[in-house]
């Protein structure tokens, strides 16, 4: 059944407000030339497969309902929830993420911080061990600034890319991060699907105004439990690719390489919101599920950051 909200079946367009949109990151691989084992830290956790091209597909008006009638459960650390989306009634749990979108739970299975706890994660223990002094003063000992350099790419992809949070909190280290990158650095598998369940939650209590997290997720989770989306789902067409270099100087990574203080400098002058990503409606026989095999020019030939609010 279809939603007759008008305000749901709004044009459909992307806004950069934080998370993640039709930006193609740079591939993990790619910070190798500047010592960087991205990869080696991913696949320790056994998320891998988590950095394969996937097309870029998106209902706004499906993630909407979903967040909007998001049952959040008992408890503190609830195991499952439930959400209406129209007239589905669906439930959630990190099992059922896993099972459904094959996302990675294989070893530690933990998202809310007494899990972490139960399993012996300390908090301080890890701060200590992770974070280091650089020589500079920052306003809270939980900056992500106080991470080494390949700690801190791995946190700008947790933040952005995989476990989406607001952008006013992206260089802050939550519990959830530092539980992250200690088992990355032990390479000890963690579930994957039982970190995205607690986010999912963090967003369904009405309170948040700015566009909502995993909306692609989302849109494959309802697409896989043959809810039809076809009228609704559309493709975001990529445009920018972010290369290494720009992240590492937006991060002020050591390892950025000489002329970093003049490139983050333009970098910092220039982070305005990005205008409106294009969207077109998807086919209808379009695969969600299926890797973007599609190929485009090169277009990530440039010096200068392109303009991205994080």
């Amino acid at each position: 059944m279809t939603s007759n909200n008008a305000q749901l079946r709004s044009a459909v367009v992307f806004k950069n407000q934080g998370f993640r949109s039709a930006i193609v990151y740079s591939s993990p691989s790619a910070f190798s030339k500047y010592d960087m084992d991205i990869p080696s830290l991913l696949s320790g956790l056994g998320w891998s497969a988590l950095t394969e091209d996937q097309r870029f597909l998106h209902c706004p008006e499906a993630v909407c309902l979903f967040y909007v009638n998001l049952g959040q459960g008992r408890g503190a650390e609830p195991k499952s929830f439930t959400t209406l989306v129209y007239d589905h009634e669906i439930t959630i749990t990190p099992d059922l993420l896993a099972s459904v979108l094959s996302l990675p739970h294989r070893g530690y299975q933990a998202g809310f911080d007494g899990e972490f706890a139960d399993l012996g994660f300390d908090f301080g223990s890890a701060l200590n061990e992770l974070t280091r002094d650089i020589g500079r003063v920052f306003p809270t000992m939980l900056a992500a600034g106080r991470l080494p350099d390949d700690l801190k790419v791995l946190h700008f992809f947790l933040t952005r890319c995989l476990l989406h949070r607001d952008i006013s909190s992206t260089d802050i280290l939550h519990t959830s991060d530092l539980w992250i990158m200690s088992n990355a650095r032990s390479r000890s598998p963690i579930s994957y699907a039982s970190l995205v369940f607690p986010h999912m939650i963090s967003f369904g209590n009405g309170g948040y105004s700015g566009p909502l997290p995993f909306g692609p997720l989302i849109t494959r989770y309802l697409y896989r439990l043959s809810i039809d989306l076809r009228d609704k789902v559309v493709v975001c067409n990529i445009h920018d690719d972010l290369r290494p270099n720009h992240v590492l100087n937006r991060l002020n990574a050591d390892e950025a390489g000489s002329g970093t203080t003049t490139r983050l400098q333009v970098c910092k002058e220039r982070l305005e919101l990005l205008e409106d990503d294009e969207a077109m409606p998807a086919p209808d026989n379009f695969d969600p599920i299926s890797p973007d095999n599609s190929s485009g020019d090169d277009i990530s030939d440039y010096e200068t950051p392109p303009d991205y609010p994080f």
